[in-house]
């Protein structure tokens, strides 16, 4: 009986401490959490009522660029040299909590502008539809590139009725999965000629309407940016940012290095074990059971729903705020600011937050209203951030759907998706904001533009140029003097793609005083 009674003290004190270390390493336990919040009513909004619910950093304001009926479900957009916003509608997404209906092709890419310059969309037009489940876009002087499971189309309008009226079939795209995901998307034009995907080992290259395939790294999960170098930004659902510091292509080509699976410079883990700031109760989380993701308060403490990414390369947030990131967390209904510093080929980054007076801080961008889904997130032509909110109750899609979120879906009224969408600017407030990209129409104007402010400009200026392969323009891009920093490392590459890049205009380039020139 002593020997029981030791073993049935010895199991309870175990017990115990093992308890206490769970408490000390996790935190509360999640069902407490639960239990210890209500969590209000949070009904669909109009989009000025949902502009209500937000903070943002201060000196900074939010400016509804479009919603219903101009835009419906949008995932991904892309504007024309011209300034219109392409927007792809991933209208079939999760009609219900089972995802019955996905293949309804019911998606579409519409063309939204501001005819009157007041910075809102008062015009739509529908460029293609009758989609399943469309999910990336690249506007490119060849055509416009869409990526509609399993098909990359390239389309064009023919006769300027804003409709696509070519459609041609270039591969085999987004089949490396059934779950939408993880799914290629992005198709993100690289500063070196390259076209890039996120969820996805491959590269591409368009050249008379055929398209050049190559084997890449693979990265990320939705979403994919770059810096003015070039370098290759994503993340994951669960995980900020990542950079490549190096061209994976560069490592890639080294047998012995390519075999590894951990690459040095490649899929560099630049913000491991953040944190999520918002300002609301988090209980609407696939995985709000699961210990670690709420603080004791009910708040969401890890990340869940991390999709999409920008690096700022324009000029209307200020020279302090150039180069840094901003990457979306839909399930938080926030936008995270990452201040990245770059010495040689390091990148480090500095998650920044911001006073709030109800929560302690907040990030950058954050929302009280749980049905705020920023799902994307990119610099415009005006240098400004725009961001994507699909606005709906359901954003895990249904392979994942766990009993928890099941249950409090029901509970919230949050399955019905609606015909909703919206956009949003983010304005630096005390600096002019340029509306009107500049022209890009003739070989001096595109020169130019390789060395604006902003880098949506110097991108497009870049490829057309390229495009186009005027000899003139050649004559032009050789005489590196010209240029400045940036445009030069324009230039070299626009001359690159062109296969114009002569040994005495390379030379001058490592010679160059700027240490990127001579990268």
């Amino acid at each position: 009986m002593k020997i029981l009674r030791i073993l049935g003290i010895t199991i309870v004190v175990l017990g115990l401490l093992g308890w206490l270390g769970w408490r000390m390493y996790w935190g509360p336990d999640p069902e407490e959490i639960l239990a210890s919040i209500e969590v209000p009513p949070d009904p669909a909004f109009s989009p000025q009522e949902e502009l209500a619910t937000f903070r943002i950093a201060e000196g900074f304001r939010v400016e509804l660029v479009a919603s219903e009926p101009l835009v419906f479900d949008p995932v991904a957009m892309d504007w024309d040299e011209e300034g219109r916003l392409y927007v792809v509608e991933m209208r079939g997404y999760m009609p219900d909590v089972d995802g019955n209906g996905e293949d309804a092709p019911i998606g579409s890419i519409a063309i939204l502008e501001d005819t009157d310059g007041d910075g809102e969309m008062d015009r739509r037009d529908v460029f293609l539809e009758e989609l399943v489940m469309p999910r990336a876009i690249a506007v490119l002087p060849e055509g416009v590139l869409i990526a509609e499971p399993p098909n990359l189309w390239l389309c064009r309008d023919t006769d300027n009725d804003r409709r696509c009226d070519e459609k041609i079939r270039l591969a085999e795209y987004a089949t490396n999965s059934t779950n939408p995901e993880h799914l290629e998307n992005a198709l993100l034009p690289g500063l070196d000629g390259w076209i890039y995907n996120a969820t996805s080992d491959r590269r591409f290259r368009l050249t008379d309407d055929q398209l050049e395939i190559r084997k890449t790294q693979r990265r990320g999960q939705f979403g994919l940016a770059q810096d003015d170098e070039g370098r290759l930004y994503y993340n994951h659902n669960s995980g900020f940012l990542y950079v490549d510091t190096i061209p994976a292509d560069y490592v890639m080509r080294q047998p012995g290095v390519a075999a590894r699976v951990e690459k040095a410079g490649v899929n560099e883990a630049l913000t491991d074990g953040e944190e999520v700031h918002g300002i609301r109760y988090a209980a609407g989380l696939n995985r709000a059971y699961v210990p670690g993701v709420l603080r004791a308060d009910g708040t969401q403490q890890q990340p869940t729903a991390v999709s999409g990414v920008a690096i700022q390369r324009g000029d209307q947030f200020g020279a302090e705020w150039a180069g840094d990131a901003f990457v979306p967390e839909a399930g938080g209904s926030v936008v995270a600011h990452f201040a990245l510093q770059r010495e040689g080929n390091e990148v480090t980054a500095e998650h920044r937050l911001y006073p709030d007076p109800d929560w302690g801080e907040r990030e950058f961008l954050a929302s009280t209203h749980e049905r705020f889904r920023p799902v994307d997130v990119k610099v415009g032509p005006d240098g400004a951030l725009w961001v994507i909110d699909m606005y709906r109750g359901v954003i895990q899609h249904a392979a994942y759907v766990s009993d928890h979120l099941r249950t409090y879906i029901g509970e919230h009224d949050l399955e019905p998706p609606g015909a909703t969408g919206r956009i949003w600017r983010i304005v630096r407030e005390d600096r002019p904001l340029r509306r009107n990209p500049p022209a890009l129409q003739t070989t001096q104007e595109q020169l130019a533009g390789l060395d604006h402010e902003n880098g949506w400009v110097r991108d497009r200026a870049q490829r057309r140029l390229a495009f186009e392969e005027k000899p003139e323009a050649i004559t032009a891009l050789r005489n590196l003097d010209d240029f400045g920093p940036l445009g030069k490392r324009h230039a070299l590459w626009t001359l690159h793609a062109m296969g114009e890049l002569d040994v005495a205009t390379w030379s001058r380039g490592l010679r160059d005083p700027d240490p990127q020139v001579r990268i």
